[in-house]
């Protein structure tokens, strides 16, 4: 829960506030307040008629629908379970590592925040970005009441073949962070446990895209790595279907712009140069015999 402060008005209608409300961080609540004239008590009160069920067209609501690979860490009270805060990470190449509208915009809490930081410095309560191998991602712990914190991992869902790592600094400790995980700490009288410069998340390893297709007909295994790729793409597969096979990548406007035929062996990897691509994201279609499937290559 937060409070969000806007800009000085004499309109006290709901509608003029709701219409100076330009962004949502999902899955919060907000308390509108507005500075009026001195007759007034400087509130608005929203009441539960006051709740539409339906959302309007050219909403400002904001949405993470269609994006992968999410990060979810709960800040818990050790002793008490109490609820403080969350914070989300999408390693997602529809994002950027500076901040962008993909992104959720932290407003500090009145108690424990919990948040991350973008590239250019902006503390994120939802942060989209695109996987980059052994990138450090700060984290920020201000306002904690001092007492003994659980860091919950809800969700750990990394890129095929990598791991997220969260190293305390003041501890000098390092864990893996998994799905299902904590890590417990304290926040003491030292300014220095907690703060921006307490914990921050490093990644570590390349990440394969793998997609199988299974039938009676037979099996058809195709992984791509590293993705995202600079220069050369490994492509590598293993099928049980004895027959040509192709390779096509094209852009998002269905444009090919590589191809290839070869006879499969039970598996093999093939070599895709991607150096003189344009920085974006293409299709790898792999198809044999009656079998199809498709891959995200994104190109830095």
């Amino acid at each position: 829960m937060a409070k969000l402060c806007i800009a000085s008005s004499t309109d006290t209608s709901k509608e003029a506030v709701l219409k100076g409300l330009t962004r949502y961080a999902a899955g919060c609540v907000f308390f509108a307040f507005c500075t009026v004239s001195a007759n007034s008590n400087n509130t608005i009160t929203f009441e539960e008629g006051d709740k539409n069920p339906t959302t309007p067209s050219g909403t400002v609501f904001k949405t993470t629908g269609g994006l992968s690979n999410s990060v979810l860490l709960h800040l818990y009270s050790n002793s008490d379970s109490v609820d403080w805060d969350q914070t989300r990470i999408y390693f997602d190449a529809a994002g950027t590592s500076d901040s962008d509208w993909h992104d959720a915009v932290k407003l500090y809490n009145p108690d424990a925040s919990l948040y991350s930081f973008s590239a250019d410095n902006k503390i994120m309560a939802i942060n989209v970005m695109p996987y980059v191998d052994s990138n450090i991602i700060p984290l920020g712990l201000v306002y904690a009441p001092q007492r003994t914190y659980t860091l919950k991992v809800d969700e750990a869902n990394m890129p095929t073949g990598t791991k997220l790592y969260l190293f305390d600094k003041y501890l000098n400790q390092q864990v893996e962070l998994l799905s299902g995980g904590s890590y417990i700490f304290d926040v003491t009288s030292d300014s220095l446990s907690q703060g921006d410069k307490r914990f921050e998340l490093r990644t570590l390893g390349k990440p394969t895209s793998v997609s199988s297709v299974h039938s009676q007909d037979g099996e058809l295994n195709v992984a791509i790595y590293p993705n995202p790729a600079t220069n050369n793409v490994k492509l590598k597969y293993e099928t049980t279907i004895n027959d040509i096979m192709t390779i096509e990548v094209s852009d998002l406007s269905g444009k090919i712009i590589y191809s290839s035929r070869l006879m499969t062996k039970n598996s093999g990897e093939e070599t895709i140069g991607v150096e003189g691509l344009s920085t974006g994201i293409y299709i790898v279609k792999v198809k044999c015999g009656n079998k199809q499937t498709k891959l995200k290559l994104v190109k830095h």
